[in-house]
């Protein structure tokens, strides 16, 4: 992120306080804080605002977008301390107990509720924390942790490609045969996330939560932490891909796999779009579905419009909102830039005619409709704090592989850490509580 782009993030709220009290101001100035990985689409959203803000005679929205670090670092703190944005678009869960309900605020409700409804109630209304019918927010898109492959590394070796059904110790002997056989340099990597280490942990028979406790690692975590570990020595997940970063910093492998130094990256379906623009046709490549073990199945998210209740004009959002969540500008955004969107929109017509794209699309949308329940209720769950699961697992995670404790050390400190946040979320939940 450039330093323009930081300073407009560390003084969006200066900006949007001077606007909004200046007597000169004609309109209500409202702050949408926004990130994507794709430049293209943050440039037409961007673009898609300045025309509301232009063709609205009372609201005028100042567009501030950053990068996915800073996003998450900063934003949480300045919501803690009653600061912010009035809108974000976001994957962190954690931040919903901030939202607003827009019910109250919204011209017509039952339209955003028949379009949102469904998606709203999977996913981003949490017991105890909103009301059973609050609408706080929407869904921007749906994702899956999925692995991609570079299929003409697989034809260069002559190796099959794994078919679905495939567990994560046959993609990874199959991975280390192509990288050996073709001289690429990294057979197996995955993004330095919580979440993505997460996908392939499902498919083990994993489960985060239980009785409202963390239970993090189960035996089915612990059996696959032990095998990322092995197949680490191994030299099939090299270790410096994820010791370059410390603590619970996100670090994304996508460059290396789009300049075809990885044989096999477990990312997701957010990726296809850029893949396709970025890959052209220097390599075939395909989104497999999700591995199997005890279960077919991996981890499944989403990105989100909230809407914050530190905003001191909530009518203003809940319009803003309405528009950005209309049919119109959604179908535009699914159809344009290949995403699964959360609004329930019929007949999308996808414009790609790149087959990869079609093809990760159909395979997403199996594999998100196949994530248990118990999934998105551990999600849930981050709204009271159980977001902070996911720098342990990187940090605990990351000293293991770099064998700076043995595995008992490392079961010692992170059922030490998952303590303490269990203490945390049941203080959390019992506030929660009182409020409602």
């Amino acid at each position: 992120m450039n330093r323009y782009k930081h300073a407009l993030f560390s003084s969006f709220i200066m900006l949007g306080a001077l606007a909004s009290s200046s007597v000169m101001a004609a309109k209500t100035q409202i702050t949408f804080l926004y990130s994507d990985d794709d430049p293209e689409l943050v440039h037409f959203m961007e673009q898609k605002v300045k025309s509301f803000s232009q063709n609205n005679d009372h609201i005028d929205v100042n567009f501030v977008s950053t990068g996915y670090n800073a996003l998450q670092t900063q934003l949480p703190m300045q919501l803690a301390a009653g600061l912010g944005p009035d809108i974000a678009k976001t994957t962190q869960m954690g931040l919903l107990s901030y939202t607003l309900d827009l019910r109250p605020y919204l011209s017509d409700p039952a339209s955003f509720e028949k379009r949102y409804g469904a998606s709203i109630e999977k996913i981003m209304r949490v017991k105890g924390v909103h009301k059973d019918n609050a609408l706080p927010g929407f869904v921007a898109s749906w994702t899956a942790d999925l692995p991609f492959i570079n299929i003409t590394l697989f034809q260069q070796a002559g190796v099959p490609v794994p078919q679905a059904g495939y567990t994560m110790e046959q993609l990874m002997a199959a991975s280390k045969q192509v990288a050996e056989k073709t001289g690429v340099a990294i057979p197996f990597t995955i993004d330095r996330s919580g979440f993505r280490f997460s996908g392939p942990a499902y498919s083990y028979g994993t489960r985060y939560e239980k009785d409202g406790k963390i239970t993090f690692p189960d035996a089915a975590a612990q059996a696959w932490i032990k095998d990322l570990k092995r197949w680490s020595d191994e030299g099939i997940f090299p270790r410096e891909m994820w010791g370059a970063a410390g603590g619970g910093q996100y670090k994304s492998m996508a460059d290396d796999f789009v300049n075809g130094n990885i044989v096999t990256y477990f990312s997701g379906n957010w990726q296809l779009n850029q893949f396709s623009k970025q890959i052209g046709n220097g390599f075939d490549w395909k989104m497999l579905p999700a591995p199997c073990k005890e279960k077919c199945i991996s981890m499944g998210g989403a990105t989100f419009i909230m809407p914050f209740k530190t905003s001191k004009h909530p009518k203003e959002v809940a319009e803003f909102m309405e528009w950005l969540g209309s049919d119109a500008i959604q179908r535009e955004i699914a159809e344009h830039f290949n995403i699964i969107v959360g609004a329930d929109i019929p007949n999308l017509n996808y414009q790609t005619k790149d087959q990869h794209v079609i093809d990760g699309l159909n395979t997403a949308r199996t594999e998100i409709a196949k994530i248990p329940a118990y999934v998105f209720d551990w999600e849930k769950m981050e709204s009271l704090g159980g977001n902070e699961l996911y720098p342990i697992i990187l940090t605990r995670f990351t000293q293991y592989l770099n064998n700076q404790v043995s595995f008992d050390e490392y079961l010692r400190l992170t059922e030490n850490d998952v303590k303490r946040l269990n203490e945390t979320i049941a203080a959390n939940r019992q506030q929660q509580q009182k409020k409602s």
